[in-house]
């Protein structure tokens, strides 16, 4: 039992890296004092990452108590969490040289270190969206115009952009379109008849007003 409390805000991933440690540890010779309350009593089987801390944390789970098993081997560091295993294992299998880190030591994997980055990049962005000069305009102008009618629809004002001459004399080519469109539509029956019920629609739903 520990009174130990810290208040953290996490990241939450699919997979926080690869099972750690990277293989299994042979422990049976590391004399570990009996009765030693382990944070992780099973740390030298490979296992996949619950939670991964930053080394502020770390810095202030730590306690005083501090057990050097051998030369070669990791250390045992007392925490609020209970003692853990910190370092690096070396071992020679079979006249090679492999080594396997476990507990607290620097991880180095690509879909982490991506993800880690993402969340450096959101924290990085303004909280305050850098508007347009269009979408400072439409902003104004929905907050200059709109307003609730008598039967409690909200009316508002389509805005237009300042630079409208740039349309150049596209009304009488406009004008002839539509023109051409309504003779189509007059000489077509069923395409009328289409229209108007779909108009009558729209005016009976309130979408539009004549």
């Amino acid at each position: 039992t520990t009174t130990f409390v810290k208040t953290l805000e996490f990241l939450v991933l699919a997979r926080v890296t690869a099972n750690f440690p990277s293989k299994y540890v042979k422990v049976e010779h590391w004399n570990i004092p009996s009765g030693l309350e382990l944070a992780d009593p099973s740390f030298y089987q490979p296992g996949s990452i619950d939670l991964l801390l930053g080394a502020e944390v770390f810095a202030d789970m730590l306690k005083q108590g501090q057990i050097k098993l051998a030369p070669h081997l990791p250390k045992l560091l007392e925490t609020h969490l209970g003692w853990i295993v910190s370092g690096t294992v070396f071992e020679h299998p079979e006249g090679s040289i492999g080594e396997a880190h476990i507990a607290c030591c620097a991880v180095e994997d690509e879909s982490f270190d991506t993800a880690m980055k993402r969340l450096v990049m959101l924290e990085d962005l303004p909280t305050e969206r850098i508007r347009s000069k269009e979408e400072e305009q439409c902003e104004r102008s929905y907050q200059e115009t709109t307003y609730q009618n008598e039967e409690g629809r909200y009316v508002v004002q389509l805005p237009k952009r300042f630079d409208w001459k740039a349309l150049g004399e596209s009304k009488e080519t406009a004008l002839k379109r539509f023109m051409a469109m309504e003779r189509r539509r007059k000489s077509d029956s069923r395409l009328d008849d289409a229209y108007k019920a779909f108009m009558k629609e729209y005016l009976d739903l309130k979408h539009i007003s004549s």
